[in-house]
């Protein structure tokens, strides 16, 4: 069940409900909509929940040693790093990559809003994928070439993504391990955004609408012009994001117990 919970999974409902009804009348198939009447059951309240600096750093440098397999650690962080949706960062294959760049190109079959989108990557972000796709990340810049399947993958031959349910019970398992309450999914993409628009990056509001690939933001622009719209300034906003998160690890990776994951965090 996806992070709304059964509430907003009702009220998803209703609402089809009520559009096949009226689909209904207007073809004729029907003479009256029999859903009208019943009202939505359940009141949704917007979540603002973001995390601090701490519960970043927290959640962060210990999601191997609380809840997490490699690769789906990996694929949190660069959630968090990225600010991308989570079936998006799940379903990352090596063929949405051009590393020449570097961006992300998620194709229109896999975004939201239907509409192809372009993510500029990080030298963190990059870290991240080495990681993912090799054993050594010392190897990364010689084996891109090498680099194949899906990113985030349990399956020893890269064939499979991670499911993206599993994504967010593996960021709710770890946040109550870890103590920190009422954390989703979603909250970390919310934290990329907010902290980008903070007054220590300063990136405004509408260039971070177009890295979260917000619909209102691209609006009636074409596909290719929103293809490089922003590109200078969305990269700009990741690269100082990616800057303030390092450091927001590196001063919370104070677990004695880490060793082999020392190279894994950065």
């Amino acid at each position: 069940m996806g992070e709304g919970g059964a509430p907003q999974y009702a009220n998803r409902a209703h609402a089809l409900i009520l559009l096949i009804g009226n689909f209904g009348v207007e073809i004729e198939a029907i003479e009256t909509n029999p859903a009208h009447g019943i009202q939505k059951q359940f009141e949704e309240t917007t979540r603002e929940r973001m995390l601090t600096e701490s519960e970043i750093a927290a959640l962060w440098t210990h999601l191997e040693f609380v809840a997490c397999t490699r690769p789906m650690a990996l694929a949190i962080r660069f959630l968090l790093t990225t600010g991308q949706r989570r079936g998006e960062v799940a379903g990352l294959h090596v063929r949405e990559l051009n590393l020449k760049e570097p961006v992300w190109i998620i194709p229109s079959s896999r975004s939201k809003n239907k509409r192809e989108h372009v993510v500029p990557l990080s030298g963190l972000a990059m870290k991240l994928l080495a990681q993912a796709f090799v054993a050594d990340p010392s190897l990364s810049k010689a084996s891109f070439s090498d680099w194949e399947g899906f990113a985030f993958t349990a399956a020893p031959d890269r064939s499979a993504p991670l499911n993206d349910s599993s994504v967010s019970h593996a960021v709710m398992r770890t946040a109550a391990r870890l103590g920190l309450a009422d954390v989703r999914t979603h909250d970390l993409r919310r934290t990329c955004a907010t902290f980008m628009t903070s007054e220590g990056i300063g990136a405004t509001r509408d260039t971070v609408a177009r890295i979260l690939n917000h619909i209102s933001a691209v609006g009636g622009v074409t596909a290719i012009y929103d293809r490089n719209a922003y590109a200078k300034e969305k990269r700009a906003a990741l690269h100082a994001w990616a800057d303030r998160l390092v450091g927001i690890a590196t001063a919370g990776s104070t677990a004695p117990e880490k060793t082999n994951s020392t190279n894994l965090q950065l």
